[in-house]
């Protein structure tokens, strides 16, 4: 596989993802159009990870999603969130409930 194809398949969001790209390439966005991380946020945590290998976009949308102010004042996408990380991991309610405790927790760390 070229290294073109291989980057296309990291950056192309999953059938059903909780997230997409805008129809312009400059957000990331819910699967309901709202911003969820410039592409210039993306790119800058992209670059960090990089010397220690990159993470499935996916995580790296996730993280963005929890360090975001607004993401847990926002019942509609915890669902959808939720409910595509169950559908696609098969992960048990349980499962659930424990990474959405994680979430809440990196969403209530400080700033910096």
């Amino acid at each position: 596989m070229g290294q073109l194809t291989h980057a296309q398949r990291y950056l192309t969001a999953p059938n059903q993802s909780f997230w997409r790209w805008s129809e312009d390439g400059k957000e990331i966005e819910w699967s309901d159009g709202t911003t969820i991380a410039f592409r210039e946020e993306v790119t800058t945590v992209l670059e960090r990870l990089k010397p220690e290998g990159l993470a499935p976009l996916d995580m790296v949308v996730l993280l963005l999603v929890t360090c975001r102010s607004s993401w847990i004042r926002n019942e509609k996408q915890i669902v959808r969130l939720m409910d595509t990380i169950g559908s696609r991991s098969k992960m048990r309610q349980v499962q659930r409930d424990e990474a959405l405790v994680a979430l809440e927790r990196i969403s209530s760390l400080p700033d910096d």
